[in-house]
């Protein structure tokens, strides 16, 4: 759609505000929706936050998010706000009404949206939420919604912990929300949902943790962390290797921004799924690089299946077109015969390919030509993986050409030596293997590829 006259203007404001993916979300939901509407992010520093607001308004801002650290303060600001938005005492979503904006809470709905999804269910059962914000109250809420049987909220100020608590056995005449400190988790002996709604490794590339005990990972039975970037942070990577069920904030994302949608347009949006909106995006392919072992196919398929795309392997298609297999052809015709099946491959993948996800061979990478071909054809993604990962991966392979030798592990040493210069260098963006799970590397892909672009 064109930006005119008509078009109607959304944003979402904070600080700091350039990693956001809403813009992405709303924007394509418009799209989707067939509504003349342009969604934008704002840098409002804490000293501008009322004037923003004042400014949005004067300019017919139909509607705001609001992120943080603005969900809170932003209050004071609005001439109306939404029952269940006080009680949480945070807003996270502005819609214009006669002389100002009235405040919500979608994460709320958000979150109860993306448990859902995740068939997490809280009935009857025990729960932590580590923090007292604006995130831990809408979890806290969504709690007492879904019935658990006792709620316990860790935090570093005592004192925060127990408002808390107190306003939700207030708010739904209960007894149940209990406040502690953080150090008291050692009091606690059963095994537990947990929510992670601090901002403890929000955009960190460290692994930071909140509580920093591995027995208190243990009473993990399924973990939630609001953050979603990174897609694995130190709460999702300790209670995972704990043996906890994790998610990521990336679905509460996705709900919370359809139910603003949904608020500022006044209409229902049913059975919508974050793959709908993330098939809007403006390419045509994702290409995986990587050296064997990467898991390029295995994940390649997984992510097709996610985003609704065909998958291909540059392989398999060779395979196919000459009725042998690969390690056949390196042994009948030679690598330089099966290096230029790749490199008439490479130049159709283009023109053949659309809303794909195309899984390569590991030496696809090795010509010039080749690398400007896949380049033309999608999105680059390398899949990086260790030395020692691709020997363990690899052990038992005795099917790959370039590996049949005395010494297996030198010249995998020396195949990685010269070609991860070259996926390095090649790649829109660069996912590290080791220790993940397929649906963690896929979760990650979506996260850093599909939203970001």
């Amino acid at each position: 759609m064109k930006v005119n006259g008509k078009t109607k203007l959304y944003g979402v404001i904070g600080n700091p505000i350039e990693h956001t993916l809403s813009p992405m979300i709303q924007n394509n939901l418009a799209n989707q929706k067939c509504i003349d509407s342009i969604y934008v992010p704002f840098l409002v520093k804490e000293n501008n936050l009322k004037q923003a607001i004042e400014g949005a308004y004067s300019l017919n801002v139909q509607g705001l998010n609001v992120t943080v650290p603005y969900k809170e303060k932003i209050i004071e600001y609005l001439v109306a706000i939404d029952k269940e938005a006080n009680i949480v005492g945070a807003v996270n979503t502005l819609v214009r009404v006669e002389g100002g904006y009235k405040g919500y809470n979608t994460d709320i709905t958000g979150l109860s949206m993306a448990l859902r999804k995740q068939n997490v269910c809280l009935k009857d059962r025990n729960v932590i939420i580590l923090g007292a914000g604006g995130a831990a109250r809408a979890a806290a809420v969504v709690c007492m919604k879904e019935g658990v049987k006792c709620l316990y909220i860790l935090n570093r100020t005592l004192e925060k912990a127990k408002k808390l608590a107190e306003m939700i056995n207030v708010s739904y005449k209960t007894d149940i929300a209990k406040g502690l400190i953080l150090e008291d988790y050692n009091q606690l002996t059963d095994r537990y949902i947990v929510f992670q709604t601090t901002t403890v490794g929000l955009h960190s590339k460290e692994l930071p943790v909140l509580i920093d005990d591995d027995n208190f990972y243990k009473k993990i039975m399924i973990g939630i962390d609001i953050i979603y970037e990174p897609p694995i942070t130190g709460f999702i990577d300790r209670a995972k290797k704990a043996g906890a069920r994790v998610y990521n904030g990336l679905d509460m994302l996705f709900y919370q921004a359809v139910h603003a949608f949904e608020l500022w347009n006044n209409i229902k949006i049913d059975n919508i799924t974050p793959q709908m909106i993330f098939n809007n995006v403006n390419y045509n392919n994702i290409i995986l690089v990587g050296f064997m072992g990467s898991g390029k196919s295995t994940v390649g398929r997984e992510l097709s299946s996610k985003l609704q795309f065909d998958f291909h392997d540059t392989d398999k298609i060779i395979e196919s077109m000459e009725q042998m297999s690969v390690a056949d052809i390196f042994e009948e015709q030679g690598e330089e015969a099966f290096r230029n099946m790749e490199t008439e491959l490479a130049t159709k993948l283009k023109q053949n390919f659309d809303r794909s996800v195309i899984a390569t061979g590991g030496g696809i990478v090795m010509r010039s030509e080749n690398v400007q071909s896949l380049k033309e054809a999608g999105k680059i993604v390398y899949l990086k993986v260790s030395k020692d990962n691709v020997i363990e991966r690899l052990e038992r392979d005795k099917k790959r050409p370039l590996l049949q030798v005395n010494d297996r592990e030198q010249r995998i040493i020396e195949l990685l030596e010269k070609r991860n210069p070259i996926y390095t260098n090649m790649a829109d963006h660069i996912i590290d293997t080791d220790n993940k799970t397929v649906d963690e590397i896929v979760k990650e892909i979506m996260t850093k590829v599909v939203l970001e672009g």
